[in-house]
């Protein structure tokens, strides 16, 4: 198994069917939490509606995210080296790029109940 199929097993474990929370914006990212479980997106991501897509910075982004308050999460999928993507039961889409930094910055952090995190 790759360390890229072991990420993305380890968020679908964490995240797949999981109704969200909770939606927390700080400066330099994103927090989405289900239950006890958070995962912090240092990448901004974009979020795909029947409007449109909207990023950071765009007119109503935060309204969409807030949306997704009560939603469940569906389908996580993930190409490797380029973006993860959460689909939601309402049909939205966020999408994440991950980021190739050749410092090792992650594009995530998942933080479960036992408050250890793992980083993707």
């Amino acid at each position: 198994m790759t360390t890229q199929q072991s990420q993305e097993d380890s968020l679908r474990r964490d995240f797949l069917n999981e109704e969200v929370s909770g939606i927390l914006f700080i400066r330099n990212y994103m927090e989405l939490q289900c239950d006890n479980k958070r995962i912090q997106f240092f990448a901004y991501p974009t979020i795909h509606t029947a409007e449109g897509v909207f990023r950071f910075g765009d007119r109503g982004v935060c309204q969409n995210f807030i949306d997704l308050i009560g939603q469940v999460i569906v389908e996580i999928t993930s190409e490797e080296g380029v973006r993860s993507r959460f689909v939601f039961d309402s049909g939205l889409v966020v999408e994440v790029r991950r980021k190739d930094s050749p410092t090792g910055e992650t594009f995530a952090t998942v933080v479960p109940p036992d408050g250890f995190a793992e980083y993707y």
